[in-house]
């Protein structure tokens, strides 16, 4: 049953869709001006973020890579010790 109810919106999705004529010298204007009121109406559909959710997310984003980048600092100096160790270890220059 379910299925069918999509069929039936699929359908009548695409009679709402005007045939756009794709040949011609001037198919591609056509199709561009289809292209652009489909972008149009999908854009309208969009559910955009409160300025407090942007601001929210943004500060969540710049903590994480702050602890990101403290996390790859103390990994990188750890190898770097680890690699000055061994190298002094078998007697190379470090």
């Amino acid at each position: 049953m379910v299925d069918n109810v999509k069929d039936a919106q699929v359908g009548r999705r695409e009679a709402e869709t005007p045939v756009v004529a794709t040949s011609g010298p001037l198919g591609w204007w056509a199709r561009a001006k289809d292209f652009l009121v489909k972008v149009r109406e999908e854009v309208g559909r969009v559910s955009w973020p409160t300025q407090r959710e942007v601001q929210a997310t943004t500060i969540v984003v710049i903590i994480f890579s702050l602890i990101m980048g403290i996390y790859l600092f103390a990994v990188d100096a750890a190898f770097n010790k680890l690699v000055e160790w061994i190298f002094r270890r078998l007697g190379g220059a470090a």
